[in-house]
């Protein structure tokens, strides 16, 4: 409605406005007194100015550049055609310069006030002080406009418009004065307000960044103990001839472990073992476990009397922890015994299961036998006075046993964010069986970690893998 009102302004003012140009030229002006030519060309110019406004106040962006095009054309003509009159000696010539400078200022008065309210709102909160100041500065330069152009005409009223406009632009660079003064003095106000906060932000950030460093330090020096308790590399290689070790943990230090020890009857004892826990929490539970398994196989040397003793101590241990369950950590984990020639291993496990990739002439390929351990953990529950079970497996030449904790088979991950899953793991085993082992570990940690992608890892993971 209001779009419609002021393109029919517009309209009454173009048309008022182009009668009395088109009379002027021709000699036979409509008007015939100063006071009234006055009267005429300011209810014009009104009519146009009211009429852009309420079209660009209610308009796209789009629409109001192209009606500023279209008036902006529209004037550049209506000043060359003025200028073209004036040195042909043509009437109305002086009409037309003059009514170039109306229109100019008041066609484009809305888009400068519009313009300036867009970058000014934010310094001048109130929104009506910065239309109010807009307007009146704006009257008050189109009235020095009109008061130099009266006096070039000779009409009356000139030095009265003069001094209207010199009092109004006056009041508004006084306003715009005193409203950026106040919003200054916030600013510093702000500014000072600011640069405390930030000071105590940075002394923050300091604290933060020592400590997190003094944190970090303590962590990186708590996975040098914790891999100091693992087997070492010469070990393994002493008393393995092919094997590979996957051990990524979550965090720095881990709840998985690997852990190994020759025993005296000449047998190799190897462990993949799973914390209650991970990262410290973990670290401090997979020491208690691994000095644990130490102290049993000062006593035992068969798998399962070394887990039923270690239990017993990991219990005691724990006992008086704090908690109401008294102590109920301790870890998942399979114990491999190879004997000297590793012609036969012998084992146990907590709720983790061995597997063995074994060729089959009759297939021409790779057979996968799963052995699974027994339900319970090394800890406290409530079958933790039943020994644990031991098995005794016979082993081929090229077989490969593969020990590992559920961290790989439980990351979410993949296309669809699921589980990698134990099915999907025993076919990528499978298909990588016949393959060196050192190639088998780089694909399975690809594996890994193109199947985890931008995902966190849930959990630490340790793979260890052994071909006879």
């Amino acid at each position: 409605m209001i779009n419609k009102i002021g393109k029919l302004l517009l309209g009454i003012g173009l048309i008022a406005f182009l009668t009395f140009l088109i009379s002027e030229i021709i000699g036979h002006s409509i008007l015939v007194e100063n006071v009234v030519t006055i009267v005429y060309l300011l209810l014009m110019i009104l009519f146009i100015f009211l009429g852009i406004t309420f079209i660009y106040l209610h308009s796209s962006v789009t629409k109001r550049k192209r009606v500023s095009r279209i008036i902006l054309g529209f004037l550049i003509f209506l000043a060359c055609f003025g200028v073209f009159s004036k040195l042909m000696f043509w009437p109305g010539a002086a009409v037309e310069i003059i009514l170039f400078f109306f229109l100019l200022s008041f066609s484009y008065f809305p888009f400068i006030i519009k313009s300036r309210y867009e970058r000014l709102v934010e310094l001048i909160p109130s929104k009506v002080k910065v239309i109010y100041l807009s307007v009146m500065d704006l009257i008050g330069l189109l009235c020095l406009v009109m008061g130099a152009l009266f006096i070039i005409q000779k009409w009356p009223f000139a030095l009265p418009l003069l001094a209207i406009g010199i009092l109004i632009f006056l009041i508004a660079m006084n306003g715009w004065n005193r409203n950026f003064k106040r919003e200054v003095a916030l600013r510093k106000v702000v500014e000072t307000e600011l640069k405390s906060t930030l000071e105590e932000l940075h002394r923050t950030h300091l604290e933060i960044t020592e400590r997190h460093k003094e944190i970090k330090d303590s962590i990186n020096y708590a996975e040098r103990i914790q891999r100091s308790f693992l087997a070492t590399e010469s070990t393994l290689s002493e008393n393995l001839n092919d094997y590979f070790v996957i051990f990524q943990p979550r965090d720095v230090v881990s709840g998985d472990f690997y852990w190994a020890s020759k025993l005296a009857s000449g047998n190799f004892l190897l462990l993949t073992g799973d914390s209650t826990g991970h990262g410290v929490p973990g670290a401090i539970m997979s020491l208690l476990n691994i000095t644990s398994l130490e102290k049993a196989i000062e006593h035992q040397t068969e798998p399962a009397q070394i887990f039923n003793e270690a239990r017993m101590t990991i219990i005691e241990r724990l006992k008086n922890d704090g908690s109401i369950e008294g102590g109920k950590d301790g870890m998942d984990g399979s114990l491999i015994s190879f004997n000297k020639d590793k012609t036969r291993l012998t084992y146990t496990s907590a709720n983790n299961s061995i597997w063995i990739a074994r060729y089959s002439e009759e297939t021409n390929s790779y057979d996968l036998l799963e052995f699974k351990g027994d339900k319970m953990p090394l800890g406290k529950h409530v079958h933790d006075t039943i020994s644990f079970n031991q098995t005794e497996v016979q082993l081929m030449k090229e077989d490969v046993v593969y020990c590992f904790t559920d961290g790989f088979a439980d990351q979410f991950g993949g296309p669809k964010g699921k589980k990698f899953m134990n099915k999907q793991l025993k076919e990528l085993i499978l298909r990588l069986a016949s393959l060196p082992l050192n190639e088998q570990k780089t694909i399975i940690l690809q594996t890994f970690n193109d199947w985890k992608g931008l995902n966190e890892q849930i959990d630490d993971v340790t793979m260890i893998a052994v071909r006879i």
